[in-house]
């Protein structure tokens, strides 16, 4: 696989999801590498239990793992829709190298809207994901030529699924096992998660993931936002109070308001895209979970 028209799609394709959100209202911000909070992921058990840190100036940054809780504050700063292709740390275990879609270091598309519903966003997702793949196909059809690879525009609207039911039908680890059983992308709703997901009613969750078919496996993860402060902490617990601190305080400050939104994995789609065996296939300088990089 050529990295010059690898990155010709990667190039299409970024273009693609920048020109779709800014026709449609978003305004982009540049993205957070270190903070003073960032996502800590809980309670998702296989990923890192604490986000890389450093001191500095007499106080205590992190790399970032997600842009969730910069998106939220933006939104809670009057910014309506915002975006940001952000670059994101996260120390996977070596283990998760053998799934070929976990990388140490990738790029997500965050996004968020104010006072959105989950419908609102995985209406927009499904024509944002079209539309990205009709923009690949015109503007990088002679490196999918090169590369073997000509992506089928997917076809709306996509299968819906709670957690529930993806389970009773591919079992507790369902994930690998549902995404290739099915020939076209699919979300899967209604998932116990971060404090920042929106559960109403209790024991019921306002999120959802996107699954890409063929055994490529999640490409997002989003829902509608908490930003109930006492509801906030409630869920807090299991969380490393020194990593979401600040946020926080947005909350008890009152400068969060409802949202929704979502954040995309680039290295994924593409690998969707190409029908690429690993996401190292297509991301150079790639950083693979239990590897150190040669440069």
């Amino acid at each position: 696989m050529g990295w010059r028209e690898v990155l010709e799609v990667q190039t299409a394709l970024v273009g693609s999801l920048r020109g779709f959100l800014v026709s449609r209202g978003f305004l982009e911000i540049m993205p957070v590498v270190v903070a003073p909070a960032t996502d800590p992921l809980w309670p998702d058990s296989a990923s890192s239990p604490r986000p890389v840190s450093f001191e500095y100036a007499g106080g205590r940054l992190f790399l970032t793992q997600s842009m969730i809780l910069h998106k939220l504050a933006a939104v809670g700063q009057g910014l309506d829709k915002v975006f940001a292709f952000s670059p994101n740390v996260r120390l996977e275990s070596a283990e998760r190298a053998a799934t070929g879609r976990h990388l140490l270091e990738f790029v997500q598309l965050d996004f968020e809207v104010a006072g959105a519903k989950m419908d609102d966003i995985m209406a927009l997702v499904e024509e944002m994901v079209a539309r990205a793949v009709e923009g690949v196909r015109r503007m990088a059809s002679e490196a999918l030529g090169r590369l073997g690879a000509w992506p089928e525009v997917p076809k709306r609207p996509f299968e819906r699924m709670t957690l529930e039911e993806v389970r009773a039908e591919f079992g507790e680890v369902w994930e690998e096992e549902a995404s290739r059983a099915m020939d076209e992308p699919f979300w899967v709703t209604d998932i116990p998660r971060e404090f920042y997901d929106l559960e109403e009613p209790p024991g019921h969750f306002r999120n959802y993931d996107l699954i890409w078919p063929r055994g490529h496996g999640e490409a997002l993860s989003g829902g509608e936002r908490e930003w109930r402060p006492w509801r906030i902490e409630e869920r807090l617990n299991g969380v490393a109070r020194e990593v979401v601190g600040p946020f926080l305080e947005l909350a008890r400050s009152g400068l969060l308001r409802p949202s929704a939104g979502a954040g995309l994995g680039i290295e994924r789609f593409l690998k969707f895209l190409l029908d690429a065996d690993r996401v190292e296939d297509v991301r150079l300088f790639a950083r693979v979970p239990g590897r150190v990089p040669p440069l």
